[in-house]
């Protein structure tokens, strides 16, 4: 039986075959046009490919990287998503996670030095006329694998199935948003993070257009550039995006936005009030999901106009869980549930739960868990961030449990960014903070005790180990890191400092 997934892109492409399904960089590409491409990659994938079931795709902005997408799902196959201005090491140990031996790249440069031994398929110009062959390999199989920041300073594959993805595609229309092929989406976020997913596939499933974002322009500027120019009827939006917007919000005036998202990141009702003022007509929803259930798994329907919007320190609400997932709130240590107006750690289950990380056996045990109170076992995922919900069953954000912040969206353990530090030049005693800006903006400082080099040197070694998006915004070192009570680094007052 084919996906509900597929089936939906299915009849898109046989329906609206002269729509526009993409508009990269000002030119637009029509489903029929998307048709042949997909085919083609789907051809090379049956030629090269015979026997691999997950493939890795460079991914930039362009109509290749969503044909190289649909054409390994339209193989019944699983892709993952390589940036390649990430560092060669990185991109290196994913491949060797997942054991990918075909790359799939609009230009042969990008796969450079991650070529060896693995075939590589070019699919600038790949087309056939034959149309898409909609064969089916197994619908239990994956369909795509993001990595995330590891705490032991390798990234962790998070496999994502089709029935994971069926139930998300289930779940979000089941929102209630009301969408037809004549909407218009934003899509402008990278594709290893799994807000590309939210923001193409839906409009793909009703035969819409994606708008997409430049990486290599000021992505915020373009932004707002692309949703007054395109008349951008819906787009989820990260809340750093509007921070960095709202000097701009009274010149700012949206008339065809009818749904805006946020997610990724704590949601302020203070900036969504002032934005809403720029989207008269637009409906506002907060999603909250780690990438483990599958993009999100609670949502919120914000309303400026009532009195009883609900958050906890500024934080807009989370809201209910989605169709397809069950929030709960446990304790950290037994994973006990706890009651309502209890803090704890937030744990998600359902049918968007990924069944694991792939070949990490130690952190599955760590952060899954089951439970034998129901009439069937259930696995639980804990998120580390820490809530509470109501007792009308509004979930609520309080932070985080453990060191995994998020910036532009993205997940990051900052052990991360330690760990390369502290591995190469021995270092035995350092820390890296976080630090919010007067609007909300994360920012990372790294500090380090007594370092006889040249920080220099730390920020050169980052550059060549993480995604930029990761770089501390300074290093400092200090004769002697202050310690608390328990003899542990002393975060608070290190954050005072980078506040100073």
């Amino acid at each position: 039986m084919m996906p509900l997934t597929i089936t939906l892109i299915k009849k898109s492409f046989e329906t609206f075959q002269f729509k526009d399904a993409f508009c990269i960089n000002e030119t637009y590409y029509t489903y029929s046009y998307l048709d042949g491409c997909v085919a083609g990659v789907q051809n090379a994938l049956y030629t090269y490919a015979t026997e691999e079931t997950i493939i890795g795709v460079l991914t930039d902005n362009s109509i290749e990287t969503y044909a190289s997408i649909l054409g390994i799902w339209a193989s019944g196959r699983a892709f993952v998503p390589l940036n390649p201005k990430n560092p060669k090491k990185r991109n290196l140990e994913i491949l060797d996670e997942t054991g990918i031996n075909i790359l799939l790249t609009r230009d042969s440069v990008f796969a450079n030095d991650l070529s060896e031994e693995r075939t590589v398929i070019c699919t600038a110009g790949i087309n056939s006329e034959n149309g898409i062959d909609w064969n089916w390999i197994s619908k239990s199989g994956n369909a795509y694998i993001l990595f995330t920041s590891g705490s032991t300073g390798k990234p962790k594959g998070v496999q994502i199935s089709w029935e994971n993805l069926d139930a998300f595609v289930e779940s979000y229309f089941d929102v209630g948003f009301k969408l037809d092929e004549n909407d218009r989406f934003l899509q402008m976020f990278d594709f290893s993070f799994d807000g590309s997913i939210m923001s193409y596939l839906p409009a793909i499933c009703v035969g819409a257009c994606s708008f997409t974002i430049s990486s290599d322009n000021i992505k915020y500027m373009e932004v707002i550039q692309v949703l007054e120019e395109k008349e951008i009827t819906i787009g989820l939006i990260v809340p750093s995006v509007l921070t960095f917007l709202s000097p701009y919000f009274d010149e700012i005036y949206l008339e065809k936005f009818r749904y805006c998202i946020v997610g990724a990141e704590a949601s302020y009702n203070s900036t969504l009030t002032k934005w809403m003022n720029c989207i008269p007509n637009a409906e506002v929803y907060n999603f909250y999901g780690p990438t483990e259930s599958t993009v999100f798994c609670l949502y919120y329907h914000f309303d400026p106009a009532c009195d009883s919007q609900k958050s906890y320190n500024g934080i807009m609400c989370l809201g209910h869980h989605v169709k397809n997932m069950k929030v709960f709130i446990c304790d950290p240590d037994t994973s006990e549930f706890l009651a309502p107006g209890l803090k704890g750690e937030i744990a998600i289950s359902g049918k968007q739960l990924t069944k694991g990380y792939i070949n990490n056996s130690a952190k599955n045990k760590e952060v899954f868990f089951n439970s034998y109170n129901e009439p069937k076992e259930i696995v639980y995922y804990k998120t580390g961030d820490e809530g509470f919900f109501d007792t009308e069953g509004d979930f609520f954000y309080c932070g985080r449990i453990d060191n995994q912040i998020q910036i532009q969206g993205f997940r990051v353990e900052l052990n991360e960014i330690e760990f390369p530090v502290r591995e190469n030049f021995k270092i035995d005693s350092l820390v890296a903070i976080e630090k919010k800006d007067e609007n909300f903006n994360s920012e990372i400082y790294l500090f380090v005790e007594n370092f006889g080099g040249d920080t220099k040197d730390i920020m050169s070694l980052l550059k060549e180990t993480i995604p930029a998006y990761m770089l501390p915004s300074g290093i400092i070192n200090l004769p002697k890191l202050p310690l608390n009570a328990n003899g542990k680094i002393d975060r608070n007052v290190l954050k005072d400092l980078v506040r100073k």
